[in-house]
């Protein structure tokens, strides 16, 4: 459904992320650019807040700010309707580790679950209307996840992860 979607990261690390319409290509950065952020979502964390239209093809490079930092991420996208993630690129030097998402809409209420590999941070992201809320809750070492969660970055340098939205 066209409108506007909510679309954060959550980490430990400092994220950089990019948004771009239809197509990336490492040699032409700038080329089909929607959005670029650093620190909007807070704590070192990217955010968007854009209109996407109902089956278009959008491409989301997350990264970090500084070489040669790894870790876990987690992606959380609000909205009218479902986002479904899935990679489409690994530039060389990094690595990736997916899950896979099943997203259930009820009403106006849309819930991502997604089954996630190693060791993700706990988003439940819920879209009332206009009014959007994330809540975090992590229980000792383990972690509940009720999250749209994309992978892990590993890089030797500021190497980027594309996902398809």
């Amino acid at each position: 459904m066209d409108g506007n979607y909510g679309i954060l990261c959550n980490s430990s690390m400092d994220t950089y992320g990019y948004l771009y319409n239809n197509t990336f290509d490492p040699a032409y950065p700038t080329m089909n650019i929607l959005a670029i952020d650093d620190d909007s979502g807070g704590y070192y964390q990217f955010m968007f807040t854009i209109v996407l239209q109902t089956l278009s093809q959008y491409i989301l490079v997350v990264t970090t700010f500084n070489k040669n930092v790894t870790g876990p991420f987690t992606i959380t996208a609000v909205g009218l309707a479902s986002v479904e993630f899935s990679r489409i690129n690994i530039s060389s030097g990094s690595t990736t580790t997916m899950t896979t998402s099943t997203t259930t809409s009820i009403g106006w209420t849309n819930t991502t679950t997604t089954t996630a590999i190693g060791i993700i941070n706990t988003t439940r992201t819920t879209t009332i209307g206009q009014t959007n809320s994330i809540t975090t809750t992590t229980i000792g070492m383990t972690n509940a996840t009720r999250t749209t969660t994309i992978g892990k970055i590993s890089s030797s340098s500021n190497d980027d992860v594309a996902i398809e939205i």
